[in-house]
């Protein structure tokens, strides 16, 4: 696991600097996903794990990004759709710079590929389970929309079926700037609503137990993270069980692996594209 240490290491140091940005400017953010888990279950990282999650709610999310490109200490770079053009996804990441992460997802695209922590935003959802989730089943339509091939069009063609309808539209494409803007008015649809039960990030489109109680975010507690302290939700035990199951329990030693698969370096020469 030392080649994992040295990568988390560096995840570290830029959790570092968000929580000095953050704290600073009165900006809730807390552990996310198996970031959390780690911080609950071993007081740090999951030993195995390979990235470090954090999650702020939307109107937190988007001060962050404002003040971000002028608060971060020289050396490291947020990462959005406004500060690197051709990154493509719906959700922040502070990278370091002088560093080099292999996302195969991310390879085609010319963008800032330093290490990294991710930013989730968190937004309300609809009010009942049922609306909730025919509007995840219309993000996934949308996301995997999105993500075909192309970086300024989008073909519309794979969606269909072996219709009349396919053959008709096989050359109609959707600007895909247009597409990201719809995409985040979609998600954020909700957040005007004063009566809610249940909020979520993107990843509730690929998974349905990453939907929260809006209790859940209710309170927050400091718990110690590695040589540092952060909060985690008040219903992280409700949280995580949702998640994860039987969350205190570690996988068999042979699951025990690195869920993502990066190959990174840590100091390379250059500005990490």
């Amino acid at each position: 696991m030392s080649g994992i240490k040295s990568l988390q290491n560096v995840c570290l140091e830029i959790l570092r600097e968000v929580d000095r940005v953050c704290r600073k400017h009165n900006i809730l953010y807390w552990l996310e996903g198996g970031t959390m888990l780690g911080a609950v279950r071993h007081r740090g990282f999951i030993p195995w794990d390979d990235d470090l999650d954090i999650a702020m709610f939307r109107e937190d999310y988007d001060r962050f990004c404002e003040i971000a490109p002028q608060e971060l200490k020289s050396g490291y770079f947020l990462q959005t759709r406004k500060t690197d053009s051709e990154y493509p996804l719906f959700f922040a990441k502070v990278r370091k710079n002088n560093t080099f992460i292999d996302e195969a997802k991310l390879d085609r695209f010319n963008i800032h590929k330093g290490i990294f922590i991710d930013i989730f935003p968190v937004d309300k959802m609809p009010k009942t389970t049922a609306k909730i989730k025919r509007h995840r089943l219309y993000l996934w339509f949308l996301f995997r929309l999105y993500f075909q091939t192309g970086k300024n069009t989008v073909p519309v063609s794979p969606f269909l079926s072996k219709s009349g309808l396919k053959f008709l539209l096989k050359s109609v494409k959707i600007n895909k700037d247009k597409l990201y803007r719809y995409i985040n008015k979609v998600y954020t649809k909700y957040n005007t609503d004063k009566e809610y039960d249940y909020t979520a990030s993107w990843t509730m489109a690929q998974k349905f137990n990453w939907l929260y109680k809006k209790e859940w975010h209710e309170s927050f507690i400091e718990v110690p993270f590695e040589d540092m302290t952060a909060k985690i939700p008040g219903g992280y035990d409700e949280l995580l069980t949702n998640a994860y199951g039987d969350y205190m329990t570690p996988p068999p030693k042979e699951k025990q692996v690195p869920g993502h698969g990066l190959s990174f370096s840590t100091d390379v020469e250059g500005d990490s594209k």
